[in-house]
């Protein structure tokens, strides 16, 4: 199996995942079989810092960063007593416990379609974790860019690369009303970018096989494969039923 086709569509499964991320927030505006679940609980640590960032914030106003607030209280962490830790992980113990009961409590509420419902965004959530590391990996292995279409030639023609989401509905229709004869010079501009682009691949793929680093791009197509099972799952719940 050639590892080009598995890795020639990861920028656009990537950014389908991302889409996923929001499915949780959505189904609440849209009242689907989704509910919140109770809150994990925080650890003795987390606790403390919650309790004391505030006190940072009003001691330390010029600190605009978080970061530098969170080194500062992290250090206030480290130096306190071993009673005033001890209490902040009581605390954590009870949050715990109290977060036992209820998860229990939420789990059995659940109708069997809420439940299949979580599981399926759990397993989704699960999987960009996974893509976003395949991602960074790709990236640090200097993975070549994926191919341009005709429209991003000329999006790039009409902006000169300055940020086009103000102006993109007016460039799409642009594109939509150009004459075909006008479109030939931005096809012709994507295929010979396709054609660098797999010129590229080809290259890099072999790079990848001789030092050992081909198995992130089998792990990429495993995950695709996945995907694609999944859209065509929820194509089939989308589709209506037959009477």
């Amino acid at each position: 199996m050639s590892l080009l086709v598995s890795s020639r569509s990861f920028g656009g499964l990537l950014k389908r995942y991302v889409f996923i991320q929001c499915r949780f927030c959505t189904a609440r505006r849209e009242n689907l079989p989704i509910r919140e679940p109770p809150k994990k609980p925080l650890s003795g640590y987390q606790l403390f810092m919650k309790d004391i960032l505030a006190a940072i914030v009003k001691e330390y106003p010029g600190i605009r960063l978080s970061a530098e607030r969170m080194k500062i209280a992290a250090s206030r962490w480290h130096a306190s007593a071993s009673d005033t830790k001890q209490k902040y992980m009581r605390q954590a113990e009870s949050e715990k416990q109290r977060y036992k009961v209820e998860h229990e409590a939420f789990i059995a509420s659940l109708s069997d379609e809420e439940f299949a419902s979580i599981k399926e965004f759990a397993s989704q959530k699960k999987q960009n974790r996974q893509l976003r590391k395949i991602h960074s990996k790709l990236k640090e292995l200097e993975k070549p860019k994926g191919p341009r279409t005709a429209f991003n030639f000329y999006c790039k023609m009409k902006t000169d690369d300055k940020p086009i989401m103000d102006k993109i509905k007016e460039i799409a229709e642009s594109w939509r009303r150009l004459p075909e004869k006008e479109k030939q010079t931005f096809l012709a501009q994507a295929e010979e970018d396709k054609r660098r682009y797999e010129e590229q691949m080809t290259d890099w793929e072999t790079k990848m096989e001789q030092s050992g680093h081909n198995g992130i791009l089998q792990q990429l197509h495993k995950l695709k494969s996945r995907h694609v099972e999944y859209l065509k799952s929820t194509e089939k719940k989308k589709a209506p039923n037959k009477t």
